[in-house]
């Protein structure tokens, strides 16, 4: 009976269109203009240990169909036209292994330059427009580690940077463990103690706020952008939770987080993106999913979370759909055609 619910749920999932619901066809100009002015050539981040993390597309963004699209550019002066079929394209832009959130308007043409710390400046045909693109680059007092942002650090490389916590830390007169001192010699120029990463976190929210309250305000920029900013903000504390509860042990479960979960939510791709992580940090551990262990490795067996999944109650339908396609990505990855 488990392998024919398997089966019927491949065949819908496979067929799936999940379609944006927050607007419908507009008469004017469908297409958003992405102009690119002398960008760098893409590579990937290396903290100052050597650690290696691989930077993929340099945008995405959903196509009419509600599937993530990637692009990235062909060279330092490109241009993307992107087809819009709603009023407003969710454009997520991946800078220093994070992301950066832009709502661009549709029929708009925006172009986008690098500062002097690669960080995206976008310039829209209207200036009120330019303002509201470039909302996350004005909060104030942003900081940065290696030319990252908090948030990434503690939630992209979560891993990575608690367990270095963990290696400095420690007594070091009670390792005898050359291997153990190595690593410390190793990653002593990526530490940074997770409580001064998340001391900067929440001034970063308590700013973000301040900003949120003064978008408000002004009347010359679109009602959208503060609700946009809105989720936004929800979406990295709830990113800022999934690492503490996914890295970390003795962090209780915060059943709230599935208060956020929202069909209305799948036209962005952040959106889309935050589903995957729910499942790999919360949901799995949540549940007490199986690890399985092999050569060396470890991975969840998501042939258990799907099943989970399959019955849940608490997540919507749209959105339990693709997160069974991320499931069924994930047993493709891990599981043979006899498991």
């Amino acid at each position: 009976m488990k392998a024919i619910k398997f089966s019927i749920l491949c065949v819908l999932i496979a067929g799936l269109l999940i379609q944006c619901n927050n607007g419908g066809e507009n008469t004017g100009s469908n297409n958003i203009v992405i102009i690119f002015e002398d960008l760098p050539t893409q590579s990937d981040f290396v903290f100052p240990s050597g650690t290696r993390v691989i930077e993929n597309c340099l945008l995405s963004y959903a196509d009419i169909s509600g599937g993530e699209v990637y692009y990235t550019p062909q060279s330092a002066n490109d241009t993307a036209l992107i087809y819009c079929c709603h009023d407003y394209l969710e454009v997520v832009y991946n800078w220093n292994i994070g992301n950066l959130y832009f709502l661009l308007e549709k029929g708009d043409t925006v172009k986008i330059r690098l500062d002097s710390a690669n960080y995206p400046i976008l310039a829209s045909r209207s200036a009120n427009l330019s303002s509201a693109y470039n909302f996350l680059t004005n909060i104030e007092g942003r900081r940065t580690y290696f030319g990252v942002e908090p948030l990434a650090l503690l939630f992209v490389t979560g891993h990575h940077f608690r367990r270095i916590e963990a290696l400095m830390t420690s007594n070091l007169k009670d390792i005898n463990s050359q291997g153990l001192t190595e690593l410390k010699n190793k990653y002593k120029d990526d530490y940074i103690p997770l409580s001064d990463l998340k001391n900067q976190y929440q001034k970063y929210v308590d700013n973000f706020k301040t900003a949120l309250s003064l978008l408000k305000e002004d009347t010359t920029i679109p009602q959208v952008y503060h609700d946009y900013y809105k989720y936004v903000l929800n979406l990295k504390n709830w990113q800022y939770y999934l690492a503490d509860y996914g890295f970390e042990k003795d962090i209780p479960a915060n059943t709230n987080i599935n208060n956020f979960l929202s069909d209305s939510l799948l036209c962005y791709p952040s959106y889309r993106l935050f589903t995957s992580d729910y499942l790999t940090l919360f949901y799995n551990k949540y549940k007490n999913v199986s690890v399985i262990k092999s050569s060396g490795s470890s991975y969840c067996d998501w042939k258990q979370t799907f099943d989970l999944l399959v019955e849940e109650s608490v997540v919507p339908m749209q959105s339990k759909n693709l997160m069974l396609k991320h499931c069924l990505n994930h047993i493709i990855d891990y599981f043979s055609a006899k498991d």
